[in-house]
């Protein structure tokens, strides 16, 4: 475990990173390294999709000599080797060691979503419109898009981030699992603006892990709007859907 200790003493902390940047890793907050007994423990938090989840983790060698981390959270141990002074490279991942301005961000966003989904539970209510009054609606439509990080089944997919934007306008599908979005800031909106395709069933709207919108049926070419208190800043978005939805696009009404 030598070579990796100079990483695990650095004030700074390190984050695990897969397919989604360090605002969305693992980050290993700080560390008890002892070099005599050969030991590596310590506390991180999970960023990768709100709530936060914060766990413990311990460090280990395994029979190929890599460095593992075993987390509190974590099915399996991560493994890295080829250490150096910035960090340890793993099978799609990488062990990265932090710039005191990455933490500080980090340190920021870890702040900021604490508060977010910690807050009082919001009244988020849907308003469903039919085809002919969702054309009408989108014609004069003031929306933004909502830029940020898309997971689907558990991996970052850029395809389905750009539903997320005033110019999609093809066919979104997904069934009985979430789409989920990790903004790239938090913005305010006085509602978010499904526009529909095919039929979608039993569809909810979760924001910030915290409030949550209900969306029983959004006709075929119709749409549904979930209206938002002034108030409140959307970091993570999710659409869970229960049945099967589809969608041409999901923006920010102004």
């Amino acid at each position: 475990m030598t070579p990796f200790f100079p990483l695990f003493q650095a004030k700074t902390g390190l984050v695990i990173t897969t397919d989604a940047p360090q605002e969305m890793g693992s980050v290993l907050l700080d560390a008890q390294a002892d070099e005599q007994k050969a030991t590596i423990t310590g506390k991180g938090i999970d960023l990768r999709e709100m709530p936060f989840r914060e766990f413990t983790y311990e460090c280990g060698i395994d029979n190929w000599g890599n460095l593992t981390i075993t987390t509190t959270i974590s099915k399996t141990p991560y493994a890295f080797a080829k250490p150096t002074e910035k960090g340890a490279s793993g099978r799609y991942m990488a062990l990265t060691l932090l710039s005191e301005a990455d933490r500080a961000k980090l340190d920021g966003l870890i702040s900021l979503g604490k508060r977010l989904e910690s807050a009082a539970q919001a009244v988020l209510t849907v308003e469903t419109l039919n085809a002919a009054a969702a054309k009408t609606r989108e014609a004069n439509l003031q929306a933004d898009s909502l830029p940020g990080v898309a997971i689907h089944r558990e991996r970052k997919n850029d395809q389905v981030a750009a539903m997320f934007t005033v110019q999609s306008n093809r066919r979104y599908a997904w069934a009985k699992e979430p789409v989920a979005l990790r903004l790239n800031e938090p913005i305010k909106g006085r509602a978010l603006y499904i526009k529909g395709s095919g039929p979608t069933d039993n569809l909810t709207v979760v924001i910030n892990a915290v409030h949550r919108a209900q969306i029983d049926a959004i006709p075929q070419l119709g749409a549904a709007i979930v209206t938002l208190p002034p108030d409140l800043e959307i970091l993570d978005i999710r659409l869970e859907a229960g049945g099967s939805a589809q969608a041409r696009g999901v923006v920010l009404l102004l």
